[in-house]
């Protein structure tokens, strides 16, 4: 999954695709990056079929309100996001809506990027260099 990932900030969607589809689907999460890689492929009838499926395999796990729009599942997606810088959120974000999926507004890139920013990660049990110092490792 992380060379999948890499290969599409990197925009390899060719690649990015070829190794996607040897790996079986672990969690809705990575058919959503399929769509958005085969968007920006333009391989939009591929896409639409990901983005269709991410929101079916969504809806039939979801915990939260049954009435959820695609926007919501979107929004639990890019909550997961590993990227840490925003031109990469919006990248994926752009896929998406490519894709066809309702990507909401409100979903803000840099604040997602943040998320993972190197100072908001907690130093590991038994780290020696203290909480000052875990943002410059």
């Amino acid at each position: 999954l992380d060379l999948a990932e890499a290969l599409f900030v990197a925009r390899r969607y060719d690649e990015m695709l070829r190794t996607a589809e040897q790996i079986a689907d672990p969690s809705p999460k990575f058919t959503a990056w399929k769509a958005a890689g085969y968007a920006h492929a333009g391989r939009a009838a591929e896409a639409r079929r990901h983005a269709d499926n991410f929101v079916a395999r969504m809806r039939a796990i979801w915990a939260g309100d049954a009435a959820a729009s695609d926007a919501a599942y979107v929004a639990w997606l890019l909550s997961t996001c590993p990227f840490r810088r925003p031109e990469d959120v919006e990248h994926l974000m752009r896929g998406l809506q490519l894709a066809g999926l309702a990507v909401s507004a409100e979903n803000d890139p840099s604040a997602i990027a943040a998320r993972h920013a190197p100072d908001t990660i907690a130093p590991q049990a038994g780290y020696e260099g203290g909480a000052e110092n875990a943002a410059k490792s």
